[in-house]
């Protein structure tokens, strides 16, 4: 089966930001800074109205370290503070199972936590989510939310992902 010259270009883009997006995310350290500059280039290059990246905390729960996009459009530390408890909501689920997801209509899935929508009045219509390892020890999940441009992501969308979590996992031997 051939692909379309459309497709093969849009499988080009978006490979070549999870390349971007990859090195990033293999110079994360102790600091912060990087954070931001992650979620840029996954929103830019996979087309999405937000993103946001969940730590592991000292508890061993999904702590909202930095978003972009959304209500405010803006890059950085979330004003609002949102802790996802392992295994509960979209992030949840992706940690504890340790893979990446796709949800195409968020409001029908019964995994989904609508009340980081409630605090922050961000409307989430699909989810796409990758844990982050490193050093096969998990230290995170990358959430995109809400393509542009069409109502849900999809299986490429999601490919693109699960390449993202095999070279995180690979990615230091």
């Amino acid at each position: 089966m051939s692909l379309s010259p459309v497709l093969l270009e849009r499988q080009l883009k978006l490979y070549k930001g999870l390349v971007e997006v990859s090195a990033l995310i293999n110079g994360i350290t102790e600091s912060k800074e990087l954070l931001p500059a992650i979620l840029e280039v996954a929103r830019r290059v996979m087309e999405v109205e937000a993103a946001s990246l969940f730590l592991v905390n000292a508890d061993n729960e999904l702590e909202l370290a930095c978003a972009s996009g959304g209500t405010s459009g803006e890059t950085g530390t979330p004003a609002t503070k949102i802790i996802v408890p392992r295994g509960r909501g979209i992030a949840g689920w992706v940690l504890e199972h340790g893979e990446a997801l796709l949800v195409p209509d968020a409001y029908a899935d019964p995994r989904f936590f609508a009340d980081a929508d409630k605090k922050t009045g961000f409307r989430t219509r699909s989810i796409l989510c990758a844990p982050m390892r490193r050093r096969d020890k998990e230290i995170g999940v990358l959430q995109l939310l809400n393509p542009l441009h069409r109502e849900a992501f999809d299986e490429t969308d999601l490919e693109v992902f699960r390449a993202l979590r095999h070279s995180r996992r690979h990615g230091h031997r």
